[in-house]
């Protein structure tokens, strides 16, 4: 005679099955609800994150296109006419030459096929300085504003007997290029 798994004996099959199916249910189901409320809280967090996130995008890319927008007419010089704009450009390679003790020899135009752009106006410019003052001056063109933007530079060392100093005088030839829009005047 057989004996089947669940029978009663004396009644205690009744009592322990149910018991022990309850907790392997619960023993699987609690572990399920605890991680998907863990998970529904991080994924709530994340959320918030990404929408922080995005907000912050928003404000970022709407304060480069304010910033920006001024930034393309402050670097051009602005002229209604090329040869207002060359004057304008030589006028202002001189007050820095002049305010950083930089003796100018030249200061002529580019020709047109060494500019290689429309838009620019390019200037060869050569000076006799000592380093200190050569490296005043293009720290002066760096931050000019509208732009000034050193091309080429040649750099030379001048012996002079007759003059004494604690640095070298430099011979420089520099090609610079300036942004230029002009005007309408309609």
């Amino acid at each position: 005679m057989t004996v089947p798994i669940f029978q009663s004996v004396n009644g205690w099959s009744t009592r322990i099955v149910p018991f022990v199916l309850s907790a392997a249910v619960l023993g699987v189901l609690l572990p399920l609800s605890d991680w998907r409320a863990e998970t529904a809280t991080r994924l709530s967090q994340v959320r918030a994150e990404l929408e922080h996130l995005n907000k912050s995008i928003a404000e970022l890319q709407a304060e480069m296109t304010r910033l920006s927008a001024g930034i393309a007419e402050s670097y051009r010089w602005s002229a209604p006419q090329l040869g207002e704009a060359s004057a304008m450009v030589q006028s202002r390679i001189s007050d820095v030459a002049r305010q950083v003790g930089v003796s100018l020899r030249q200061i002529s135009p580019l020709p047109d096929r060494d500019i290689g752009s429309s838009g620019l106006l390019g200037f060869r410019i050569e000076l006799e300085a000592t380093v200190d003052n050569f490296v005043k001056f293009l720290i002066q063109v760096e931050q000019n504003s509208p732009a000034l933007t050193v091309r080429r530079a040649t750099v030379r060392r001048l012996t002079r007997a007759e003059v004494v100093s604690s640095q070298p005088f430099l011979f420089v030839q520099i090609d610079l290029l300036a942004p230029v829009a002009l005007e309408n005047t309609k």
